[in-house]
């Protein structure tokens, strides 16, 4: 008869086990090895009614304690209810998405404005437009905050940025403010920055 319990294995028998029958140490923990040789480790449940296995990592890269730390965390999952696998999956992208959420937020407003200004390339058939529509923001915007990251551009900085002109030279002063608009509204939409556009 099979014991019950978990901890039911000793690193000797993980370390001596050479058959391909796999070995049980509990909690729905499994050691293995395979066909080949390789040697790892497995997580057994059921979702539905329908057994799952999940990948639990490479003997002797992941030693018998921490294949057991593991199974306890895909334990702990599956009494809130969730599949190791699928939850595994989503931490995965999850966090992927905040470092790219992170990454993107260190982006300067020079930078994003470079990269607003080569996704219009195939627009601006009129190259003298799109050297102007550069030249402005060059001229006037990037001594205020062109190294700034994208995510502190704010209303404050662009009102400092257009007040000197905007009654001097109103049209290039509007011109600016919707080219702004336009760089901001980008970034947001690529996640360089989150909230409202100043």
């Amino acid at each position: 008869m099979a014991k019950r319990g978990i901890h039911l294995l000793t690193d000797k028998q993980v370390q001596n086990h050479k058959s391909t029958k796999p070995l049980r140490d509990g909690g729905g923990l499994f050691f293995q090895v395979r066909e080949s040789g390789s040697r790892d480790w497995f997580y057994l449940y059921k979702v539905d009614g329908k057994q799952r296995k999940k990948g639990v990592g490479s003997y002797p890269t992941v030693y018998l304690y921490i294949a057991r730390d593991e199974a306890q965390k895909y334990r702990e999952w599956r009494k809130q209810g969730l599949d190791p696998i699928d939850h595994e999956q989503n931490l995965k992208v999850a966090k992927k998405i905040e470092e790219a959420l992170e990454r993107a937020k260190s982006k300067t407003f020079k930078q994003c404005t470079e990269e607003y200004v080569e996704s219009k390339k195939a627009e601006w058939t009129n190259l003298k437009h799109a050297r102007q529509w550069k030249k402005s923001i060059e001229d006037h915007i990037y001594p205020h905050f062109g190294d700034l990251p994208i995510q502190e551009i704010d209303t404050p900085l662009i009102t400092d940025a257009l007040r000197p002109i905007w009654t001097t030279k109103t049209e290039t002063a509007t011109r600016l403010r919707q080219r702004l608009e336009a760089i901001l509204d980008y970034a947001k939409t690529l996640h360089y920055r989150e909230g409202e556009n100043p």
